[in-house]
Parts: structure tokens; sequence; C-alpha cells
């Protein structure tokens, strides 16, 4: 997939992005390397030659990760919270007790994987 960057010819700034259409706003548009994500990208000029290229902003990239982390727990808690049933209920006897209790702790260590944007989710002993 090859994207197109469209870019502040005073600031650098990147204004918009786009796939293989045509868009007609005023500034640089430029062909982005492939594999780098649009939103992390910034413009650099080099300042011998004044060439123009794009390169992977770590700050965007940075801020893009820590919001995934944050998605990521958001349903780790919504994901414990709907099985809080099988460790709070006194006077109910909860089928497969001990895979929940291990489910629970492998939602737990979600946060311990390396990479937010490919999380495992353990399956519920409901879903087995």
């Amino acid at each position: 997939m090859s994207w197109t960057v469209v870019i502040d010819e005073e600031t650098l700034a990147i204004k918009d992005w786009y796939i293989n259409q045509t868009i007609y706003t005023a500034g640089i548009h430029k062909s982005a390397p492939e594999g780098l994500d649009p939103q992390c990208i910034m413009a650099v000029s080099d300042p011998e030659t004044g060439a123009i290229t794009l390169q992977e902003d770590p700050a965007k990239v940075a801020k893009k990760t820590a919001d995934q982390w944050t998605s990521v727990r958001a349903q780790q808690r919504q994901k414990l919270y709907e099985s809080d049933w099988t460790c709070s209920v006194t006077d109910y006897e909860v089928p497969n007790k001990p895979d929940w209790v291990q489910y629970r702790q492998a939602l737990r260590n979600v946060t311990t994987q390396s990479d937010p944007f490919a999380i495992v989710w353990p399956m519920a002993p409901e879903d087995l």
C-alpha cells in the first residue's frame, strides 16, 4: 500500500495523507517510504541540498504506542470485570474454577507482552 503525504512547504508539517486518490491540497506531495505509518512520520529538510525526506518521528511512534497500551489495558480491565463472577461468588460452585483462575492470571499477564499491536489474548474457559 502506497501512501502519499502532503507537507506544508514552510513548516514541513504533515498536513494530510492519502492512498491512491487525487487530493487537491496545496503543499508538497511525497510518497511515504514503504513500511512507515503515515501517522508516525515527519518531513526533514537536508540543510545542504534542501531536499525533503520523510522519516519516522520517534515522538509520534512513542505516543501511538502509549495510546495502544492504554487501549490494551482498558480491554484487559473489561475482560477481568466480565469474569469477576468466577472469583467473587461464594454461594455458587463455579464450573472449571481452576481454568478461570488460570485465565484471569493470563489476562493480568497480557501487559508483559512486548508489542501492544499484536496482543495474544487468552481464551476464556467458556470459549474453549
